[in-house]
């Protein structure tokens, strides 16, 4: 509400959002899962006469993830196939993105066909790409296969190992109740993110499982972290 508003108010400015301002804008709608504003948006920026508009490669990037988060694999697959008209390239980015939306939509058969595209193309395998390997495999409760993924990257040369790589798995084990292993990780993690805590934090807020509620609180303190945001609810 507050991101339309600002919208309003710039063109009460006579300020008219650019490509970028309404770019973001989708990408605000993607993550509050407002997907009918964002492909309102989205089919405004494509008829706009003002080429300063027309939808670019993060338009459409932004606009496969707003419909991955609304669970419309359709429409994700439509969008990639436009975009691919429009004379756009897939690069790692976009496949890697066409993976996360078929993790979100949990079809793990279309998801490694992106795998096995992006393999034909060549690609360097990116950080993200690894990311998005292991959110697939994560969201489809393919617990082994994902572990295999991250081991990769943990033996790479040329790519760091971040919270992006353990975060899904750790979701994952958190959801199936593994507390064990969901400790293993941590520890051998290490160096835990804010944003894996938090959600660690909340979702054992909403099971009702309080005593590990303050032992992650604990643990962020002890990292020099501050668990405010996570703990107002």
């Amino acid at each position: 509400d507050q991101a339309k508003a600002f919208l309003d108010d710039m063109r009460m400015c006579s300020i008219e959002p650019n490509l970028y301002i309404l770019t973001a804008f989708i990408s605000t709608c993607s993550r509050a899962k407002d997907y009918e504003t964002a492909l309102h948006v989205f089919n405004y920026m494509r008829s706009c006469p003002d080429t300063q508009c027309q939808p670019n490669k993060f338009t459409y990037e932004a606009m496969l993830i707003a419909a991955g988060n609304a669970g419309s694999l359709r429409d994700a697959l439509s969008i990639y196939h436009d975009m691919i008209d429009e004379g756009i390239v897939p690069d790692t980015s976009t496949y890697a993105r066409m993976m996360i939306v078929c993790g979100l939509c949990q079809d793990l058969t279309m998801g490694l066909q992106f795998v096995d595209l992006f393999a034909q193309k060549h690609l360097p395998r990116t950080s993200f790409f690894y990311h998005a390997y292991i959110d697939l495999y994560s969201r489809c409760g393919q617990l082994e296969k994902a572990v295999a993924i991250l081991n990769e990257v943990r033996a790479s040369t040329t790519v760091d190992t971040s919270h992006y790589h353990y975060e899904p798995i750790v979701k994952l084990l958190a959801e199936r109740n593994q507390w064990d292993d969901v400790e293993r990780f941590l520890a051998a993690w290490g160096d835990v993110s804010y944003s894996t805590y938090l959600y660690l934090i909340m979702d054992c807020y909403k099971r009702g499982l309080y005593e590990k509620v303050i032992d992650f609180e604990n643990r962020m303190e002890k990292a020099g972290q501050r668990p405010y945001s996570s703990l107002v609810p």
